[in-house]
């Protein structure tokens, strides 16, 4: 079922299909729903590490020595990323017409 997913995706992944098995039960198209006793898996909750200041200070002081490549500003997505709290996909995947800028 989880096929490599984390346990997440295996999450939400069994609470679609189960849905499905329960539409199909209600139609008349199945008698029970095969997925009645899988339980969902466990999410363990992480340890959540909180950057200090100085850990902030020293990536940004970093990405902007760094020099890789001539199209990012690393330092403004890492300074985005720390005052936000965007993950990675989400701040990579931002375009300028999703920003509220009006707040």
């Amino acid at each position: 079922m989880d096929g490599g997913n984390y346990p997440g995706t295996a999450k939400k992944k069994l609470v679609t299909l189960k849905r499905l098995f329960n539409l199909a039960v209600q139609r008349g198209q199945l008698e029970v729903n095969p997925l009645r006793h899988v339980s969902k898996p466990k999410i363990a909750e992480g340890e959540i590490h909180v950057y200090s200041d100085e850990e902030c200070q020293r990536m940004v002081k970093v990405a902007q020595e760094a020099k890789i490549g001539k199209s990012y500003r690393w330092d403004i997505l890492i300074l985005t990323a720390l005052c936000t709290g965007m993950r990675r996909g989400e701040l990579l995947n931002t375009t300028w017409r999703v920003i509220d800028f009006a707040g």
